[in-house]
């Protein structure tokens, strides 16, 4: 989101943004259930290229999840703000220490494993991890982990796997393509090791998925 202005007004301060027209991706979905495969290419790679260099700077956002990525339309289609950089973690050498090790910050549906667990180790894959469920949520109209509590839900993300996505999706309004699964199994992987690298990366993936050719820098523009 871009700050036009920073104020102080007394003890206070306050920063000038710009007005977004459009709905959070939250909203969507709860309208609709799920996005079509094209609107979700694009969400992705427009994400792939605003955190692109957040985390070369080695800044994790977090806090992803559809209520902070914002969707302003246009013909074209969506221009994708993303919002809230409040809880940002900070892994650059002249970084100051913000939050307590072993503290956890986010949304339990979207939290990535070494996350959960308040790991000091954490970096830029958790916000990919994050990102896959948020694409996983808009193919199937489910979060890939469920649970009736914080406590329940990130035990589940932590000891379970999540149904492929061509079976959670079966019912979806849009067919989901196998091919998807994979993409899936290997950007929520438990081990950061083992995940997919970057947003550019699950966005090049899920693109490729459905059959598209070229790369995100492309599909980010693409109408």
């Amino acid at each position: 989101v871009e700050v036009r202005d920073f104020q102080k007004d007394g003890k206070t301060y306050a920063l000038v943004m710009e007005f977004l027209d459009g709905e959070e991706l939250r909203t969507v979905l709860k309208r609709e259930k799920t996005i079509t495969p094209g609107r979700l290419v694009r969400m992705l790679a427009q994400t792939a290229i605003g955190l692109g260099p957040s985390h070369s700077n080695k800044r994790i956002h977090r806090d992803l999840k559809p209520d902070n990525i914002f969707l302003c339309g246009t013909r074209e289609g969506d221009v994708v703000k993303l919002l809230d950089f409040g809880s940002v973690k900070d892994k650059s050498e002249s970084a100051k220490k913000l939050t307590v090790m072993g503290t956890t910050i986010g949304s339990p549906y979207y939290m990535a494993p070494e996350q959960a667990q308040g790991l000091d180790s954490l970096d830029h894959r958790a916000d990919v991890w994050a990102m896959a469920a948020i694409a996983y949520e808009c193919v199937c109209g489910t979060v890939p982990f469920t649970g009736n509590n914080g406590p329940t839900i990130l035990l589940n993300i932590l000891t379970k796997e999540p149904l492929p996505p061509s079976i959670a999706g079966k019912d979806a309004a849009m067919k989901v393509p196998p091919a998807l699964d994979d993409v899936m199994e290997d950007a929520l992987s438990k081990k950061p090791e083992y995940r997919t690298t970057s947003i550019a990366e699950l966005a090049d993936r899920v693109g490729r998925a459905y059959g598209l050719d070229g790369d995100h820098l492309a599909w980010a523009r693409t109408a």
